[in-house]
């Protein structure tokens, strides 16, 4: 007897072992539907993971869109068309690593002296507010304002907004904030949006938050064309 058919007999185990006692069913229909279940937990995951990346860029119009304020409305009935520009605003959130507000979507009108942006904010982060304002989540909501504001040493510039209004979607509110009638002139190189708390104290220099929103300045951002549609232009 060989060396191999001693050890085969000795360690009781046969190739064809496996085909004198198959899998039940029950292991089999077992084994099926834990691979069913991995491959839909898959699926999940990168579902969720695709959805979030998607919509944490996502905008809906009223909050992108030019609102055609009184002041724009009368700039183009005097002039016949409008100059629109934008840009990327290069830091859009009031703290690198614990911002609650995102902004976007700027968009500068120069006959009118109109600015146009968006604000974005986790409908969770409302909880984090409020704890440090000392306010519920429902008053800080109701308590959120906005100025444009502009430091400078001798004649700071600062102004309230023409128009606020609010779009909630998924997890996101989303705020449009207009302001009319601003010096976009090269005297004014930046402004910054002041996001306030009423009733916490707070102020223009030293605001509850504050994002720099727009940059006159081409060594550190440019201007380019903003596309007016011709839905924007009728709009009302």
């Amino acid at each position: 007897m060989s060396d191999y058919e001693r050890y085969m007999d000795y360690d009781g185990v046969h190739d064809d072992d496996h085909l004198l006692h198959p899998p039940s069913k029950t292991a089999v229909v077992f084994k099926i539907l834990c691979k069913c279940l991995l491959v839909l937990t898959c699926l999940f995951v990168v579902g969720v993971l695709a959805f979030r990346m998607v919509f944490a860029s996502w905008y809906p119009a009223s909050a992108k869109e030019l609102k055609m304020t009184p002041a724009i409305s009368a700039a183009y009935q005097a002039n016949g068309s409008l100059t629109a520009l934008s840009q990327d605003m290069i830091a859009p959130w009031e703290d690198r690593t614990n911002g609650f507000f995102i902004a976007d979507n700027l968009i500068v009108i120069k006959e009118s002296g109109s600015i146009q942006l968006s604000v974005r904010i986790n409908h969770a982060n409302y909880a984090y507010i409020a704890e440090k304002v000392k306010q519920s989540e429902e008053a800080v909501k109701e308590n959120l304002s906005f100025t444009l504001y502009y430091g400078a040493e001798q004649t700071p510039l600062t102004y309230a907004p023409t128009s606020v209004t609010v779009d909630s979607k998924f997890y996101y509110d989303y705020y449009k904030i207009c302001f009319d009638g601003v010096d976009i002139s090269d005297s004014v190189p930046w402004y910054r949006l002041n996001i306030h708390v009423n009733g916490y104290a707070d102020s223009e220099e030293k605001p509850y938050a504050g994002i720099l929103v727009y940059e006159n300045n081409e060594e550190y951002n440019v201007f380019y064309p903003y596309e007016i549609s011709k839905k924007e232009l009728q709009a009302k």
